[in-house]
């Protein structure tokens, strides 16, 4: 879909969602993304807080999903003809979660190691949920990140602020097509 990714690059949000979007576990990423907010929903005893807060809680996984699709796409903006190697195959049985090793390899550049950690999701398939970049956890990062706005300006701001995140334009950036 190069030819198509350079005249739209927009265009990658579909292959994002087509292609990736099926393996990845974003309920769970957006449930520890938030944390101990979620924790906080049942101590609730109001009925009227307490479904205010389980609707906070669907829009922000609703909104997560987006974000990772917009985060995605721009990521793949950096890349084109690199080959991807797998780490030896393992067995996942009887494991919570399993980490599965990938290097991007490019001719004249060092290799770049991502890892992912997947696990078993209620129905029985195996999702990531968890991009480890050069031993840099994409979950940890956006946990970090959010943490404090979550504390300080609750859930529904974070909401909006990763929604307006998501639907900025998808932008070629490194060695993109745009450069």
């Amino acid at each position: 879909d190069q030819p198509l990714i350079i005249k739209d690059s927009e265009h990658l949000r579909v292959i994002v969602e087509e292609e990736l979007m099926p393996y990845i576990d974003y309920k769970y990423a957006a449930l520890r993304v938030l944390g101990s907010e979620v924790s906080k929903v049942r101590a609730i005893t109001d009925e009227a807080e307490k479904a205010q807060a389980i609707k906070d809680i669907q829009r922000f996984i609703v909104v997560f999903r987006e974000y990772l699709v917009a985060t995605y796409a721009g990521v793949f903006t950096q890349y084109t003809n690199q080959k991807v190697e797998f780490g030896a195959e393992q067995a996942f049985k009887g494991k919570d979660v399993v980490v599965v090793k990938t290097k991007i390899i490019e001719d004249g550049k060092p290799d770049i190691k991502i890892d992912f950690k997947v696990r078993e999701d209620r129905g029985g398939e195996w999702r990531a949920y968890d991009m480890i970049a050069e031993g840099i956890s994409l979950l940890d990062a956006k946990q970090s990140e959010l943490q404090g706005i979550l504390r300080q300006q609750g859930i529904d701001n974070v909401s909006n602020l990763l929604e307006q995140k998501s639907q900025l334009p998808v932008q070629f950036r490194g060695n993109g097509a745009n450069d």
